[in-house]
């Protein structure tokens, strides 16, 4: 074996330790860390008189914002491929999360849980996307993708819609986990 290959082998067998090793915690506690933040305002709308903390609607939504804290570390996106094509989920159907965001009759509260909770989504989506090799290597292909859409105007509506329906599997996977 020369030297650059055995460099070249090293250089590869350090990378995929890296990366499925403190590379996969870093990201899930990145995604954890948005979590706890994003929980701590929802518990300072409560605190402030937005909410009421014994409210079946701040029970339930800071539930399922634990269970996805509990969750981070099992998400991947083989497990969410999985989970949408065959164990088939079915994000139409409204969960817990979703109605006790609905019952929140104040509307501009609703419209601030509702960025907590997109903000939620959006964190687990980019974990699991940082711990794929694959999505990692993908990426600079979808973010092309992405900004030539956002150059005509037609990806932010769908890209809300997109993170919601997969924040919505996320979520219903995590309160069966």
């Amino acid at each position: 074996m020369t030297t650059d290959a055995f460099l070249a082998s090293l250089c590869l067998t350090g990378f995929v330790v890296l990366f499925y090793g403190p590379w996969q915690e870093a990201c899930t506690d990145f995604a954890r860390q948005v979590i706890f933040e994003q929980r701590d305002k929802l518990f300072d709308m409560a605190r402030f008189g937005k909410l009421d903390f014994n409210s079946k609607e701040y029970r339930t939504i800071r539930s399922n914002l634990e269970g996805m804290i509990r969750f981070a570390h099992e998400l991947t996106v083989p497990r969410l491929i999985y989970t949408s094509r065959i164990a088939r989920f079915k994000t139409d159907d409204k969960n817990d999360l979703s109605h006790a965001i609905a019952r929140v009759r104040d509307e501009a509260v609703r419209h601030e849980i509702i960025e907590i909770v997109g903000r939620v989504y959006v964190a687990l989506i980019m974990m699991m996307i940082f711990k794929s090799i694959i999505c990692v290597i993908c990426l600079p292909f979808l973010v092309i993708a992405y900004l030539s859409s956002l150059a005509f105007g037609k990806v932010s509506s769908e890209c809300r819609r997109y993170v919601m329906k997969t924040g919505e599997l996320i979520q219903a996977e995590a309160a069966c986990a």
